[in-house]
């Protein structure tokens, strides 16, 4: 018995040997060999002749740390410059899908493209304004346009005659449009002839309004007339004098039109946000007016407020369903809207480009400077004459260029096309090729926006700014280094 347990323990005791040598064995199989080692005949461990740890101090030990740590940079660098190159080349094969950019806009927008004529003549300057013969409590006898005189000179009526008006709490005085008026100008709105009765004479409805106003120089309706004839005269301070004194003598319940009428003045003198404030003030004092809500949207699409524009456009709509100004203004505005979007979103994917190809650009620039760092620290291993003539044919012959130095310490030099070499050459060529591509859509879209500039339809927040990618400076370093 007792031989036996101590022959068991015998046997446990080389198990338990077995088992450490086989974790022992498994450790090692583990272990990664490196190529940077050589052990010679005599035994020593050295680096070899192409490694990086074949250094010029080979004693020194922080540099030869550092030399680690500039490898493994190096390997990180590479990683991330191949996983953006991934990306880069996806998002270029979308622009490369997207082909003709206005093509790829009418696909997209194919209403909107169809109606380019309305979208490029369409004014958003368009002249909005009222007479007043519509409304309620006011008849034709208020106008006193009858039994006037056509013999004599023709006169013009001037608002300032009538009576002073230095200030007033209801003409808007604190705003800088009315505070500068004097200085004003405007185009001439001759599409407010057709708010006038048909076949009105331009002269003849001058010389009218002004013996009506000889007649009755506080009559609001004939100084809101005189101000519409200025305003097709393209006279934006004799209007806005009219216009005031209209507004200060006109009932409460027809103040909204005088205001109108000075809101278009401001608009027309290209003061739109005043414009808007007047506006918004003619329609609290009528909000069932479609002519004001009209106005205040051409306003605000100047102003490049799109949502509220449309809002104004749809309550003019909702009180006079068959105003066709405001459908087609509503139009525009929605396809204006979604050009914008589009471009916006391309412009986007343009910028997240860019910004990659300038990180890549980054990127590769630190990943030469730890490459020439690298080689900096390796020592320049001499050959001897034998293997400088047995290297160098078999080098030329595969398309490498080799220079012999000979004397007491021969030495071959090659310009090998190593893998470094070649990365970088190709990262050059695709940066190269993406910036090409980034310029031929940045000239499709700055040929959109000069269309659009030129047009009628100035909505100066729908012109999509790009960066000019020709003005980049992509350095390029010199593959020499490598």
């Amino acid at each position: 018995m007792k031989k036996f347990l101590i022959r068991n323990q015998s046997t446990m005791a080389k198990l338990r040997s077995y088992r450490i040598f086989l974790m022992f064995f498994e450790a090692i199989l583990g272990i990664s060999a490196t190529t940077h080692w050589v052990v010679t005949e005599n035994g020593r461990i050295q680096p070899q002749l192409d490694s990086v740890f074949q250094m010029k101090r080979s004693y020194d030990l922080p540099a030869f740390l550092e030399q680690e740590k500039r490898m493994i940079a190096v390997e990180t660098l590479h990683q991330k410059i191949m996983a953006r190159k991934v990306a880069l080349d996806s998002q270029i094969a979308i622009l490369n899908s997207i082909g003709d950019l206005e093509s790829w806009l009418q696909s997209s927008n194919p209403e909107c493209i169809s109606s380019r004529k309305l979208l490029e003549d369409f004014d958003f300057y368009a002249s909005v304004a009222t007479d007043g013969s519509y409304r309620k409590g006011v008849t034709q006898k208020d106008y006193l346009l009858d039994g006037i005189p056509n013999d004599g000179k023709k006169k013009v009526p001037d608002c300032k005659k009538t009576f002073p008006l230095d200030f007033s709490m209801y003409t808007f005085e604190h705003l800088g449009a009315m505070r500068n008026r004097k200085n004003l100008t405007q185009h001439q709105e001759k599409g407010l002839i057709k708010y006038l009765p048909p076949g009105t004479d331009l002269n003849k409805f001058g010389h009218q309004i002004a013996h009506g106003l000889e007649r009755n120089s506080t009559s609001w309706l004939h100084l809101n007339l005189a101000a519409i004839y200025w305003r097709v005269r393209g006279d934006a301070y004799n209007a806005l004098e009219c216009a005031r004194r209209s507004i200060v003598t006109a009932p409460r319940e027809f103040r909204d039109i005088p205001l109108l009428t000075t809101g278009g003045i401001l608009h027309a003198a290209k003061y739109s946000a005043e414009a808007a404030i007047v506006l918004h003030a003619a329609i609290d004092y009528a909000p069932n007016q479609s002519h004001q809500h009209l106005a205040l949207g051409h306003v605000y699409a100047i102003l490049g407020d799109f949502n509220r524009s449309v809002a104004c456009y749809d309550n003019s709509l909702r009180l006079t369903p068959t105003m066709e100004q405001a459908r087609q203004a509503k139009f525009v505005i929605l396809c204006c809207q979604s050009v914008t979007e589009a471009l916006t979103a391309l412009h986007k994917r343009l910028d997240d480009i860019v910004s990659d190809l300038h990180a890549q650009q980054n990127d590769y620039a630190e990943w030469l400077r730890l490459e020439e760092k690298i080689l900096c620290e390796r020592m320049k291993t001499p050959f001897t004459v034998f293997r400088a003539q047995r290297l160098g044919p078999f080098l030329a012959t595969h398309g490498q260029t080799c220079m012999q130095r000979d004397g007491d310490d021969a030495t071959l030099s090659c310009q090998i096309a190593s893998d470094n070499q070649i990365f970088a050459h190709n990262l050059l060529i695709d940066i190269g090729a993406s910036l090409e591509q980034l310029k031929n859509v940045e000239n499709q879209v700055e040929k959109i926006n000069d269309r659009m500039t030129n047009s009628k339809v100035l909505l100066t927040s729908s012109k999509i700014r790009f960066i000019n990618i020709t003005s980049m400076n992509f350095r390029t370093a010199n593959k020499s280094t490598l």
